[in-house]
């Protein structure tokens, strides 16, 4: 019986184990960069979330919808929605969403303006017409992750708002 193990032996176990390693790096760097990045799209998703379901409640209180077509300083189109509570806009820019509302007495600056900040955040809207009338918009959301392959949209999804659903309930 002997009590060691050999140079040759030990040399053997350092290859094999340096195989492995090699290996294993580029799954284990995958895992280590994909689970905090899955983290913060899941994260931006939310805020998107929340941001269209004002969007839903302002569009499905709505009286009319229009598209304020910007300049190309003004960086983009602008959702213009008249509702019993006075015209609100909402801005749609890469990463970035603002809804601003005519201001009135009594309201503070935070409820005249609110901006939403999402980090790679995407949104591409028109507004559905139905006898040369708006009738509802369609949105659709995504968040852009940059690959080594190139910029990858996760999470997408289309929206369809009707305006005008919720002012019906109003008179009954």
């Amino acid at each position: 019986m002997r009590k060691g193990v050999s140079l040759i032996e030990m040399i053997g176990v350092m290859v094999v184990m340096l195989a492995v390693a090699v290996i294993l790096i580029k799954p284990m760097r995958n895992v280590t960069r994909n689970i905090p990045q899955q983290y913060r799209d899941y994260q931006a998703n939310s805020v998107i979330s929340g941001m269209l379901d004002d969007l839903r409640k302002d569009v499905e209180a709505s009286t009319a919808l229009v598209q304020y077509k910007g300049n190309t300083a003004a960086a983009a189109d602008m959702l213009v929605i008249d509702s019993p509570d006075g015209v609100i806009s909402y801005s749609f820019a890469a990463g970035k969403v603002t809804r601003s509302r005519d201001r009135r007495e009594g309201m503070t600056p935070s409820d005249a303006q609110r901006t939403w900040d999402i980090p790679g955040g995407t949104f591409d809207w028109k507004l559905r017409d139905a006898g040369g009338k708006p009738v509802a918009i369609e949105i659709s959301t995504g968040i852009n992750r940059r690959t080594q392959s190139g910029v990858k949209t996760n999470l997408k999804n289309s929206h369809v708002i009707f305006a005008g659903i919720n002012t019906f309930q109003e008179q009954l």
